[in-house]
Formats: structure tokens, C-alpha cells, sequence
């Protein structure tokens, strides 16, 4: 098994080994299962260690996509995807902003993204990204101004998802003023910020509080918006206090309080509300949209607050022992919803009875 294991890491960095000098050594390393990994590159020995692959997997991708790079003696890495624009990353040992910098120049880059450095630059394309720096802190910009923390985003989610591929825009001339728009499972503001610049008043549920923080911190970037926006550390789907099950070294990605699907799960008491209560509270007597990416609290809707809510928007998951993506469509057409099913990732293959997203409107 751990052969096997091991072949696997092999696999996934098979097509981004050009610029290894190494290439033979490298790789017999991993097959081996050797806790000390050298990749030479430009002369300069980088040693890594297993638990490192993801930031190895991104490293020798961005080299192999880059227009120009240079190796420093320092361990640097200095970047240009362009020819104009370089990035400077500390390859071992790297703070969460390089991290996330790293992660973020590959993910976007295979969708088409291309990035500036310059504060003061025009934008010429839509799927442009503009990172620079401010009292000491790395921020990225969106084609439309809108601004977050490098080191409060999880970059595949916060701004690939949401602003190069727009997953949350359902149709290109959509204008949201004066609507109201639900946000479950809000994690770093994206998509509370992304509706409201379509002119939505945002109520935004986040249950995760390292999440629920950098929310925060990414709203006061972004202050007409944050102005639209009801911020809210909290979990949806029953009312009373919820365990959510978090990933022992991810734990502010993918938690849930449906189901454990972790070994050695950490476990985060959150106070809950059902969408019913939520409705009440707010005094919402229409909800335009609801958007929903909360690992199984998708499964606590009813039938009484889909009476309120005119489109709904729900990124399911097979979260629940019992229930499947075929009781939400049965609820949702009983509740008078006309919907569509589609895929949610390039690289899963799970059935779409499992996962995927559901796209409902009455």
C-alpha cells in the first residue's frame, strides 16, 4: 500500500519535472518512501519532506508554467508568468502569504488568469488579478475592485472559484439591487462580497471562526460593500448549539456538523439557528437568492422557509448517513422549484448523486 502510496505522488508530478536537474534521484527518493526529498534546480538543492508534497506539487508547476524564473542562493524563487510581472516566494519555510501566493499563481493561471503586480495599472482583461502590497500586508484585487487579504483566502475557493470561474453567477446580466441574498457557508467573504457587488443586501452565515475572522478582516477592505453585508458566526440548520467535525491540519476547510468524516476530528461548538428562526429574526419576507456551501446543512431545509426564498443555490455533498441529493430534489418540487443539476469540479468523480450542485427557481 504505501508503494502504492507513493506512485501516486510520483503520478501527480510526473508532467511538471522539466526544470529537475535530478530527475532520477528525485523520484527514486519518493518511490523509497525517504523522509528527505533533494530537487535540484539551477544548481541549488531544495530538500522536502512528505508532508510538504502540496507545496512541492505547486512549486514545480509554477516553474514549469512561468515565462522566466530565477533561483536565488537565498532559496527564493522569483517568478514572472508574463515577462513583466514578478513574484518573489520563499520556497522553504514560506509565511501563509507565499503559501497562498504560490497555490494561488497555479490554481488561476490553469484557469486562464493572468496576474499584475502594479497598484496604479489599468486592467485589460476580466480574469486579471492585481496583487500589491500595503502597510506590509499582501492584498489581491479583483477586475472589479474588490480586495482581500493574501492571507485570509483559501485561493482556490475565495478567488478562483468565485471570480475567475464565477461559479456563483447565474446568469452574465444579472443586477441584484435591492434583493436580498442568503449566504450559507460564507468562509473568507467571497461570495457575501461578490453579491454585493451586484447590488444585494448580504446576510452572511459562517460557523467556522477562523473563517468567520478572516471574513472580517477581508469586509473592512471593502467598506461600501462590507456596508451591505450582515456578517453572522454562526451555523445553519438546527437551532441549538452544533459540534462541527474540522480536518485535524485543514481545520478551516470543509467542516461539518452533519457527519465525522475525519480520523481525530477537532471538534468547534457553534451556535445554530434554522433558516425558519434566521428568517424570523432578520424580518426577511423574501429571500431572491440562497446560496448554500455548508457540508450537509443543506439537508435541514423545510418546507415552510422555502415558501420565502424564490431561487436557491446548493453545492451538495454526501454529508448525511441517509439522505442523498434525491430528497433535496423532492422537496424542492414539492416546494413548486423548476431545477437543474450540474457538476461542481473538474477532478472528482464521484456520482452526480453524491455531489455536485443543484440550481432551483420557482
Amino acid at each position: 500500500m504505501k508503494i502504492y502510496k507513493n506512485l501516486i505522488l510520483i503520478y501527480g508530478i510526473l508532467p511538471y519535472i522539466t526544470n529537475i536537474e535530478n530527475k532520477w534521484e528525485f523520484m527514486i527518493s519518493i518511490f523509497l518512501g525517504i523522509k528527505n526529498w533533494k530537487l535540484k534546480i539551477n544548481d541549488y538543492i531544495f530538500k522536502f519532506s512528505p508532508n510538504e508534497y502540496n507545496r512541492l506539487f505547486y512549486f514545480l508547476q509554477l516553474l514549469e508554467f512561468s515565462f522566466s524564473y530565477k533561483i536565488l542562493r537565498t532559496g527564493q524563487a522569483i517568478v514572472s508568468l508574463d515577462g513583466q510581472n514578478e513574484f518573489v516566494i520563499n520556497v522553504i519555510n514560506p509565511t501563509l502569504e507565499e503559501e497562498n501566493l504560490l497555490e494561488l499563481l497555479v490554481k488561476a493561471s490553469k484557469k486562464g488568469a493572468n496576474f499584475i503586480i502594479n497598484d496604479s495599472k489599468k486592467s485589460l482583461r476580466e480574469k486579471e488579478i492585481r496583487i500589491f502590497e500595503k502597510n506590509n500586508k499582501k492584498i489581491v484585487e479583483t477586475y472589479d475592485g474588490i480586495k482581500f487579504y493574501l492571507d485570509s483566502i483559501h485561493p482556490s475557493n475565495t478567488i478562483v472559484e468565485t471570480f475567475v470561474e464565477k461559479i456563483h453567477l447565474i446568469n452574465s446580466y444579472e443586477r441584484l439591487e435591492n434583493k436580498i441574498v442568503l449566504d450559507i457557508g460564507a468562509e473568507c467573504g467571497d461570495t457575501a462580497l461578490f453579491y454585493a457587488n451586484l447590488g444585494a443586501q448580504v446576510y452572511s452565515f459562517e460557523p467556522i471562526k477562523e473563517n468567520f475572522m478572516a471574513l472580517k478582516r477581508n469586509l473592512e477592505l471593502n467598506p461600501n460593500l462590507a456596508k451591505k453585508i450582515i456578517a453572522v458566526n454562526a451555523g445553519i440548520g438546527k437551532d441549538e448549539d452544533l459540534k462541527f467535525f474540522k480536518d485535524l491540519y485543514l481545520p478551516n476547510h470543509g467542516a461539518s456538523f452533519v457527519h465525522n468524516k475525519r480520523e481525530n476530528a477537532l471538534i468547534e461548538t457553534v451556535e445554530g439557528f434554522s433558516l425558519d428562526t434566521i428568517l424570523k429574526k432578520y424580518e426577511i419576507k423574501e429571500v431572491e437568492l440562497m446560496k448554500m456551501d455548508c457540508k450537509g446543512c443543506e439537508f435541514f431545509l423545510t418546507d415552510s422557509a422555502l415558501q420565502k426564498i424564490k431561487r436557491i443555490k446548493i453545492e451538495y455533498s454526501g454529508f448525511h448517513k441517509t439522505k442523498t441529493a434525491r430528497d433535496i430534489i423532492n422537496q424542492l418540487s414539492k416546494g413548486g422549484f423548476s431545477y437543474v443539476i450540474y457538476r461542481n469540479s473538474e477532478t472528482r468523480n464521484q456520482s452526480n448523486n453524491k455531489i455536485g450542485n443543484i440550481y432551483g427557481e420557482k
